[in-house]
């Protein structure tokens, strides 16, 4: 695939910036693992086989297999139940959170 724009040089200075807002969101306190998921799903919602390919080989390092199928299975089952709720118009409000976790 040809690159369509050299983004790096395009706008130097704006991407001479991306690196400190990695840097804070690595130092944040998530758990890599997690945060390599949110990263695929962020690349997977973006249509960004680039960021899809690399935080998908990266996620991999932090699952077992079974992880990986559990993983699978959780999003499967999230599947089923939002396609049941969006067609037949679940009233949305309703949830309430069991035990809540305390901000610190």
């Amino acid at each position: 695939m040809q690159e369509r724009l050299d983004f790096h040089s395009a706008s130097p200075g704006g991407f001479k910036a991306m690196p400190g807002l990695q840097q804070h969101a690595g130092d944040c306190g998530l758990e890599q693992s997690l945060m390599e998921l949110v990263k695929m799903r962020a690349s997977q919602t973006n249509g960004c086989a680039y960021g899809l390919d690399m935080h998908g080989k990266d996620a991999r390092k932090h699952f077992s297999e079974k992880e990986l199928v559990d993983l699978a299975m959780c999003i499967i089952a999230i599947n089923g139940c939002n396609r049941l709720a969006i067609p037949f118009r679940s009233p949305v409000g309703d949830h309430q959170p069991a035990g809540k976790k305390e901000s610190t």
